[in-house]
């Protein structure tokens, strides 16, 4: 078989794995279960510490907290790894749940490829038979992978455009503003409803955490913010801040 074809091939879905090992398996469940999206993988240019900020944390406080975060990962991904945990043996005393702001932007709520629906299918499954072996999945935001997607009517552009500007690298002064004033615009300035289903999630998640008698603590990502308003205006600055007020 190709080297190609093997590195595609079905696995058994990490995450879930993790939280078996440690909070139904083992016997000394880490106290704090973190989660997190992209903001734990990253690691700036200049940073001198290579290491991700989930190992960072890992680190210093090795056997305490339990990191678990992926690239785009969603409130309603968090809300079924919380279903998942309610059936274990073992709980954590508090979870910590990340509010990135921009995952309510409609190009990046709506983006096919970050539903995850592999993901919480496979949870699906261990909810009906947990004693079952935790299902397999090809991993890395594989539902969908059509880039072309449809925004609302109120968006800054096409979500087919925000892709194209994602990957796009210009080198001209004026251009490179441009991409960076539109990518600040898509992420952050939207006007946040206070029924968005994100918004459910994060509230479902809080109201099954407290039920479980686990503590949960919530913060915001940190976000550019002089540089968005850099790029477009003390607008941005009162639309995060709206956008924040709704969420709290």
């Amino acid at each position: 078989m190709m080297l190609s074809n093997l590195l595609h091939l079905p696995k058994q879905y990490n995450d879930l794995s993790l939280l078996s090992k440690h909070y139904d398996k083992g016997g000394h469940p880490p106290q704090v279960l973190l989660f997190g999206d992209s903001v734990h993988r990253r690691v700036s240019d200049f940073d001198q510490d290579r290491r991700q900020l989930c190992e960072m944390i890992s680190d210093a406080m090795y056997g305490v907290v339990l990191p678990v975060s992926g690239q785009a990962y969603t409130p309603e991904l968090f809300y079924y790894l919380v279903l998942a945990l309610e059936r274990m043996r073992h709980r954590p005393e508090v979870v910590v749940l990340p509010v990135n702001i921009r995952c309510f932007s409609p190009q990046w709520d709506l983006n096919p490829a970050w539903q995850f629906h592999e993901e919480i299918g496979t949870i699906k499954q261990y909810l009906a038979s947990p004693s079952k072996k935790i299902g397999k999945i090809r991993g890395g935001n594989t539902a969908i992978r059509e880039p072309r997607y449809v925004l609302p009517r109120q968006s800054v552009m096409k979500g087919e455009d925000v892709t194209r500007i994602i990957a796009s690298q210009p080198v001209r002064e004026d251009v490179l503003f441009h991409r960076k004033q539109q990518l600040f615009a898509n992420h952050y300035m939207y006007k946040l409803s206070r029924d968005h289903r994100k918004l459910h999630y994060f509230e479902n998640t809080i109201i099954l955490l407290n039920t479980m008698q686990i503590t949960p603590y919530v913060y915001i990502t940190p976000i550019n913010a002089d540089a968005g308003r850099k790029y477009n205006g003390e607008k941005f600055t009162s639309t995060v801040k709206e956008n924040i007020a709704t969420i709290t």
